[in-house]
């Protein structure tokens, strides 16, 4: 079911997504990663998804097994109208990975 989750947050399905946060899927599962559903979400892009898991409190500086969070993710791949949307609610966009990176110097 873990897997079936996250790959619904990678197609973008809203509503079936929707369904499972609402009937307790917990957001702060990781896959083999470390990352978070929110991460997943800011990784590929989709600002609803992103609002919807923060809205059901979501961890917005949460990091994964490289220590980059979901704002890391967001902005390494261009996403800027959802990075300022996570900076909005939280992100902190001083958190370092692993690697000494910031959101703004990359993934790494």
């Amino acid at each position: 079911q873990l897997k079936d989750f996250f790959s619904k947050i990678r197609h973008n399905k809203v509503a079936e997504v929707e369904d499972l946060v609402q009937s307790g899927f917990p957001l702060d599962r990781r896959d083999a990663h470390g990352n978070t559903p929110l991460m997943v979400a800011s990784q590929n892009g989709h600002k609803r998804l992103v609002k919807m898991i923060l809205r059901n409190g979501a961890d917005p500086n949460a990091t994964n097994h490289q220590g980059n969070t979901a704002l890391h993710f967001a902005t390494a791949y261009g996403y800027n109208t959802l990075s300022k949307y996570l900076m909005s609610k939280g992100a902190d966009d001083t958190l370092i990975n692993m690697k000494g990176l910031t959101c703004y110097d990359g993934l790494g």
